[in-house]
Formats: structure tokens, sequence, C-alpha cells
């Protein structure tokens, strides 16, 4: 079928034209043309995750089915001027925590997390996956309580500082309507030693998932759902507990007089 996109404000520069003729598959929605824009229309890439949808006066969203004929608004944000980086970034004081609704620069990231003391640098990448408990995903779109969201992402890494001494943490995490494949967040973190930096990072996505204010909803095939905390209970003001040790595995009865004859021989059981 065949529907008509009509540009405004920095989307009617960047292409350069007021309205696109666009061809789509049958029973498609809004965000197949928003795909398919994005694919076919570099210029309007970074723009168009930002942009609310409209038709016959009423504002569309993204799982909204279109017919043959239709005409949709694109409406970018009043505040998007054309080439002015991402206006509605936020970044905290420090510059390591970062909410953007642009693609997330992983070596930036990682670069902040580096310092002079740092033995292991790790940068952790989260994408957006195609299936999810059987379900198909074409999409997911990520909203946040921008200045909590930021202020806990701190938190975050105050929390890491003090657990781990000389490790310094950095994040990213991008808002807006993602494709499968595009980069959710990064978490860098630099530290003294490897063994910090895994234990920091797993803690940071473990933290940032339990008190972090950002709502996931994915967009499949079958419609949509908003999926959050994916444990047991969503408790925000509790300290994340750690991951238990594992288990010691048994040792036979028979080795363990092997291994204390063999100390006794060297001199004592207290004797390396």
């Amino acid at each position: 079928m065949r529907v008509t996109a009509c540009l405004f404000g920095p989307l009617r520069r960047a292409e350069g034209t007021d309205t696109l003729t666009v061809d789509l598959a049958p029973d498609s929605r809004v965000l197949d043309l928003m795909l398919t824009l994005i694919t076919t229309r570099p210029a309007l890439r970074d723009l168009l995750p930002r942009c609310t949808f409209a038709r016959n006066g009423d504002y569309l969203l993204l799982d909204a089915y279109l017919a043959e004929g239709d005409t949709l608004l694109i409406l970018p944000p009043p505040d998007a001027p054309l080439g002015a980086g991402d206006p509605d970034a936020l970044v905290s004081p420090c510059g390591r925590f970062l909410l953007t609704h642009r693609p997330i620069d992983a070596a930036a990231v990682t670069a902040k997390a580096s310092h002079p003391n740092a033995g292991a640098v790790l940068t952790f990448t989260g994408t957006v996956r195609e299936w999810t408990r059987g379900r198909r995903t074409v999409a997911l779109t990520y909203t946040a309580y921008e200045p909590m969201a930021l202020r806990t992402m701190a938190q975050i890494g105050d929390e890491v500082a003090a657990r781990w001494p000389e490790t310094r943490l950095a994040i990213a995490h991008r808002l807006g309507t993602l494709a499968v494949g595009e980069v959710s967040i990064v978490i860098a973190v630099g530290a003294p030693h490897r063994a910090q930096a895994y234990e920091a990072s797993r803690y940071t996505i473990e933290r940032f998932k339990q008190i972090v204010p950002i709502w996931k909803k994915e967009i499949g095939e079958d419609g949509t759902a908003w999926v959050g905390h994916q444990g047991d209970n969503w408790d925000p003001l509790k300290p994340l507990e750690p991951a238990p040790e594992p288990a010691a595995s048994p040792v036979p009865e028979a080795a363990c007089c092997r291994e204390s004859e063999t100390k006794a021989a060297r001199g004592g059981l207290g004797n390396p």
C-alpha cells in the first residue's frame, strides 16, 4: 500500500521536500513507516525517533495500523533545530552519566571511565535483541523520568566507588525508539584490577535495573507491552544483595587424608 508522509521543521530542511510517498506492505503500522524512512532516508535517521506521528488531527501510537492512501504528519519536537547536536540530552555535572536520544558513542563513554590508576577498563554494551521469551521484538521504546534517572545513575557511581576504591564508572543510556541491534546502554568501568572491573560492571547493571526510573516498551509483531524490572519484586529502596558464593564441591575423604599426609610430611599442617 502507499501512504504520504508530510514533513515539518528540521525534517523538511534535512530532506529538502515537504512530502514523501512511501510504499509499505499491507497491514503496516506507524512503526513500519518510521523504520522504512530511517532505512531509506539517511538524512532523517537521527530525527525520526524523536518525532510524533498524526493522522486526521489525531496523534498516533507506533503500533497504530495504516491504510491505503493515508496522509501522515511527522512532527518533530519544537526544541530540535537541525544541526544543534542533541538538544535534550542530559549530562551529570561530572560528565560521566548521560541520557541521550542519539546513538551512543561507546568509545567516548569508555574514555570517561579511564584514569591513570586503571589497570583494567571494561565496557559493557547492551543492545536490542530480536527474540525475548519466544516473542519477536520489532523495536523498543525507552522513556524516563530524566532528572531522577540521571541522579540515580550518579548514585550508582558513588556506590561503586565506595565498594571498589579507585574505580571510576561511566554510563550512557539511550531514550526513544530503537530498532533491533541498536545500542541501548553502555557501561564503562575503570579499575586497578580486572576482577574489580568485572564485579563493578555486574553490580552496575543489576543496580541500574533496580533503581533507575527508565521504562521499556517492547514493540512486537503481536502488539506492545511495557517491560519493567524483571526480578521477583521491584523495590528501589532495598540495597542490592551480592550474589551468593558458589558452594564448594565436597572433597572425598581419601583425598582429605592424602592432603593432610602431604602437609605433615612438609613439616606440619600450618606450613605452606
